[in-house]
């Protein structure tokens, strides 16, 4: 199925991973090599918490992480420090790295959020478009049943292809006062049984448009998320998107309601 993501948003995201990607195997390199490196100042500097600092620093158990020089590299506590290294300089390289790796992802989220945007704002369009559809077929159907007051609903129904309980229901809606109308329209109308056709099947298409874009909508929030690799929290997609947090939760999957903002910075 070809991805329903732009190329913009796909391209910041591809650049915030290949970004995190380069900073991480640098900084397990510097900190693999050095190990004079303070992770509390660097942690300080670069805003950035110390537990997650670590995790950059250290590779996973189990998981040894080759060096530049595809070297497997461990520190050893009790090396004698070499007075050529400039433990300084490393802190600051690393301070910059994690601030590159930041602002890539700041460009990515401002990228899902664009991209969301839209998505919600062609559903607002879509509900818009149905709500007046909807106005427009009550419309109708007070205006028909104004003109022609002893009309046979089940044949009215037949002609339109519609069902007659929908019919009944739709009539019975409008006589108690709880369907919207545009009572300015019901006794200026003339209508015909083709005419109550016609714009009851601009309703059905626009009920179908307003399914469409919901579903879409849906599918370019699960790629988004699969994009970034859920490292954008589910509070920034939601909101983006215009859906409650709690659906996109479910929706997302359990395990996401408690993942945040896993972002390295």
């Amino acid at each position: 199925m070809p991805t329903t993501i732009s190329t913009k948003t796909l391209t910041s995201l591809t650049k915030a991973h290949e970004t995190t990607e380069r900073m991480t195997s640098r900084i397990r390199h510097l900190a693999a090599t050095d190990p004079q490196i303070r992770p509390r100042q660097i942690s300080t500097k670069a805003g950035i918490w110390q537990p997650r600092l670590l995790e950059l620093m250290n590779p996973p158990e189990g998981d040894a992480t080759d060096t530049e020089q595809g070297e497997i590299e461990t520190v050893d506590a009790g090396a004698p420090i070499d007075p050529d290294v400039d433990p300084e300089a490393h802190e600051e390289e690393i301070i910059r790295l994690i601030g590159q790796d930041r602002d890539a992802w700041d460009n990515a989220r401002t990228a899902v959020i664009a991209e969301l945007k839209r998505r919600r704002q062609a559903v607002r369009d879509a509900e818009a478009a149905r709500e007046t559809a909807g106005v427009r077929v009550n419309t109708a159907l007070a205006a028909y049943a104004t003109k022609h007051p002893d009309f046979n609903r089940t044949q009215l129904a037949k002609e339109c292809g519609m069902d007659r309980a929908v019919i009944f229901h739709k009539l019975a809606e409008i006589k108690a006062g709880t369907a919207p109308v545009d009572e300015s329209l019901v006794n200026a109308e003339t209508l015909d049984a083709e005419d109550v056709k016609r714009i009851l099947e601009e309703d059905r298409q626009a009920r179908l448009k307003l399914d469409k874009v919901r579903q879409e909508r849906k599918a370019v929030l699960r790629e988004l998320d699969e994009a970034a690799q859920r490292k954008i929290s589910i509070p920034v997609l939601s909101e983006a998107a215009g859906l409650h947090r709690a659906w996109t939760s479910r929706f997302l999957g359990a395990r996401r309601a408690t993942k945040g903002d896993a972002s390295a910075s």
